[in-house]
């Protein structure tokens, strides 16, 4: 289900929106118009952020494993788990991918993630984000979910395949 980032119903038909140090009173006007309308705030509430990692997490991806209670944050060459609970990152699942050498300006790294509809395989894709929202694929990994029967451990996942789509001239003409 996709998310909306950023983005707010114009329902004041207005072109400018200006807020008060405090947050308290809103300002909006339209363009060409003569006069202007004065909002004040109805509700006050206290939202405060948890803070579940210290990372700067720009570019990320992020991809639920339900069954794992868990969920994973893509940073550059590293697949982090963290708990759905507690929010807490649980270290002895971490993946690192290894990248290939960037010879251009972007820098290579992760991707997509996709997992497999059972959650026993997970697949990764690194390459680089390009101008424009194109990525260029260059390497693909699957990796599949070792279960831990006899302990409360989280179950990991080791790597099966490593495809390098970047001199295959099959996948260059398909989408991600």
């Amino acid at each position: 289900m996709p998310t909306l980032e950023n983005v707010m119903f114009n329902f004041m038909n207005c072109s400018q929106m200006m807020f008060g140090s405090k947050v308290k009173y809103g300002i909006t006007y339209k363009t060409n118009s003569s006069s202007f309308d004065i909002y004040r705030r109805k509700y006050e509430h206290n939202y405060q952020v948890n803070a579940v990692s210290k990372y700067n997490l720009d570019g990320s991806r992020g991809l639920p494993i339900e069954s794992m209670n868990a969920f994973l944050i893509s940073k550059i060459d590293r697949i982090l788990f963290f708990d759905t609970k507690e929010f807490k990152e649980i270290k002895s699942c971490e993946i690192t991918i290894p990248l290939m050498k960037s010879e251009e300006r972007e820098p290579n790294q992760i991707i997509s993630m996709q997992v497999s509809q059972n959650e026993d395989f997970l697949a990764v894709i690194s390459g680089k984000n390009l101008i424009m929202n194109e990525q260029k694929p260059n390497q693909l990994f699957i990796y599949k979910r070792v279960k831990d029967y006899n302990t409360d451990a989280m179950d990991t996942f080791d790597r099966v395949y490593r495809i390098v789509i970047k001199e295959n001239p099959e996948f260059k003409k398909i989408s991600m």
